[in-house]
C-alpha cells in the first residue's frame, strides 16, 4: 500500500475535482521502495513460519514462510476464489511445477503479477550455493514459500489455512522434481500465452 498516497473523499454522486483525480504527485520509484510487504519481509517478524500483525489505520498483515511447495491447481484456485481479503501482497515462493525456479508473487487490488526470478540459489554455482547457507533446509536448499500479505478485513490464521491447504503433502511430496514438472501450469508462461490467444 502506498502510506504516501493522497486521499480524496467523495459522497455517492458527488463530484471529484479533476486535479485530484490527474494528479502528477505519483513517484513509482520513491512507492516502490517504500512498499510494506517489502519491509515485512525484511523485518525481524520475517522469520517466523507464520507472523501475523495490526499495522496502521486497522489494516492487518500476515508474514508467510514454509518449507514445501504450492500445488499450481490448488494455489490457482486460492488466487481465483480465497484471496479476496488480501489488498497488498509480495515476496516469492516455490512452485511445484517449476521446482528449479524462484517465483516473483506481487499483487496489488485484483492485479497479481507472477514471473519468474530466476534459480533458487541451492542450484547455483559453488559460490551461490555457500552464500544461501543461511536460508538453506535439508534437501530442498534455499526452496520456501516467502509472502507477506495485507487487508483491512483480513484473518491471518484464515488465510495460513488457506495457503497451506495449497501446499504438497506428504504422499505428493515423495513424487519429486521430475513428477512435479508434469504437472499442468497455470503460472507457466506457456500457459499465459495460450490464455492471450484463446482470449
Amino acid at each position: 500500500m502506498n502510506t504516501g498516497a493522497r486521499i480524496v473523499c467523495a459522497g455517492a454522486g458527488d463530484a471529484v475535482d479533476p486535479a485530484d483525480v490527474l494528479s502528477r504527485d505519483f513517484d513509482m520509484l520513491r512507492t516502490g521502495s517504500a512498499a510494506t510487504w517489502m519491509h515485512l519481509l525484511s523485518g525481524p517478524e520475517s522469520r517466523s513460519s507464520t507472523e501475523a500483525g495490526l499495522g496502521e489505520a486497522g489494516v492487518a498483515s500476515l508474514v508467510y514462510e514454509r518449507r514445501r511447495p504450492f500445488h499450481p491447481a490448488r494455489l490457482e484456485a486460492f488466487v481465483r476464489d480465497g484471496a479476496e481479503t488480501v489488498t497488498r501482497s509480495g515476496g516469492f515462493f516455490w512452485l511445484a511445477s517449476q521446482p528449479r525456479t524462484m517465483m516473483l508473487w506481487s499483487q496489488a487490488g485484483s492485479l497479481l503479477q507472477v514471473q519468474p526470478m530466476g534459480e533458487w540459489t541451492a542450484d547455483g554455482d559453488d559460490a551461490n550455493r555457500a552464500s544461501a547457507d543461511e536460508d538453506a533446509s535439508g534437501v530442498f536448499g534455499d526452496r520456501r514459500q516467502e509472502l507477506a500479505l495485507m487487508g483491512p478485513d483480513l484473518d491471518a490464521g484464515s488465510l495460513a489455512e488457506q495457503l497451506d491447504a495449497c501446499l504438497l503433502t506428504d504422499e505428493e511430496m515423495e513424487l519429486g522434481f521430475d513428477a512435479w514438472s508434469q504437472w499442468p501450469d497455470p503460472f507457466s508462461q506457456e500457459a499465459d500465452g495460450q490464455a492471450g490467444e484463446d482470449a
